[in-house]
């Protein structure tokens, strides 16, 4: 009888013990944990190569040395999940204290994956928004040709900079506008080099608003540069991607901008077929112009 009530008090004092070190949820009562060591996150280069950004919720337990261990993914992209389970473990902290006494806590760490988790790209993805956006007000507003040529010019170099995996929509419109700057200043030879560049970064992949509009500023700059078999060929491109972008739902204020934007590709197509002397495929191009 004394072994059983002896197993008993053993039993009850294990369990009384286990339930006081358990972690409890970090509250108001508690002075929180403070961080000692926050490491930078190592990004996955798969995840940074298919461009998979966002916060990976991690909850944690902190123990009374202020050790962490990883309990769960709480939520965020898959792909950066295990990156940031491994990250986490390199945490230190201080730990709670619950009347002044070191106590093992539950509580969530974010971390980013995000532009501007990485130095080595948000330095130079910094500049170049300052610098495209700058582009952008530039095209927006009437002024000298050269002043557009100069802003777009320095956005578009400092797209070439970006490193790899670095998002591309706004460098590929960064090159169609310094394209667009170099044909209103009579630069057109110049302009097709650039609108080329557009064209490859945009298949990859592709992209069909940018690549519409990277064909149309190319086969432009082709026409006015006199290549005008490479302008039809750089056109009709141009209107199969904004074909296939007006097939796609959308609102009507943006449907309806898409269509203007097809009828003067068409038009300025039907322009540059007449002056290949091909009338007949230029009147085609005139009439579906009419359509829209």
């Amino acid at each position: 009888m004394k072994r059983i009530f002896s197993f008993v008090v053993l039993f009850l004092l294990a369990s009384a013990l286990v339930h006081a070190q358990a972690p409890a949820p970090l509250d108001s009562s508690m002075t929180p944990p403070h961080v000692l060591n926050h490491p930078q996150a190592d990004f996955p280069p798969i995840a940074y190569a298919a461009h998979v950004y966002g916060t990976v919720i991690v909850e944690v337990v902190i123990d009374e040395n202020g050790h962490v261990t990883p309990v769960r993914i709480v939520s965020g992209p898959p792909m950066l999940q295990q990156a940031a389970l491994n990250t986490v473990e390199r945490y230190a902290f201080t730990p709670a204290t619950l009347h002044g006494k070191p106590v093992a806590v539950k509580m969530d760490i974010n971390i980013d994956y995000s532009m501007n988790s990485l130095p080595h790209v948000a330095e130079g993805w910094g500049k170049f928004q300052q610098a495209f956006k700058k582009c952008q007000g530039k095209m927006k507003r009437p002024g000298p040709a050269l002043d557009q040529v100069e802003a777009c010019g320095k956005a578009a170099q400092l797209a070439d900079a970006l490193p790899d995996g670095a998002p591309t929509f706004d460098a590929i419109t960064a090159y169609v506008q310094y394209a667009t700057a170099l044909i209103r200043d009579g630069k057109a030879a110049d302009a097709v080099p650039v609108g080329k560049k557009a064209i490859a970064m945009s298949k990859q992949p592709e992209t069909l608003l940018t690549l519409s509009a990277a064909y149309e500023v190319t086969g432009e700059a082709s026409a006015i540069a006199g290549d005008l078999k490479a302008a039809d060929q750089y056109l009709t491109k141009a209107e199969e991607c904004k074909s296939r972008e007006l097939q796609l739902p959308t609102t009507p204020p943006l449907k309806k901008h898409d269509s203007q934007v097809m009828k003067a590709m068409l038009q300025f197509h039907a322009k540059v077929l007449a002056a290949m002397g091909n009338q007949k495929e230029a009147d085609s191009k005139l009439r579906q112009a009419a359509k829209l």
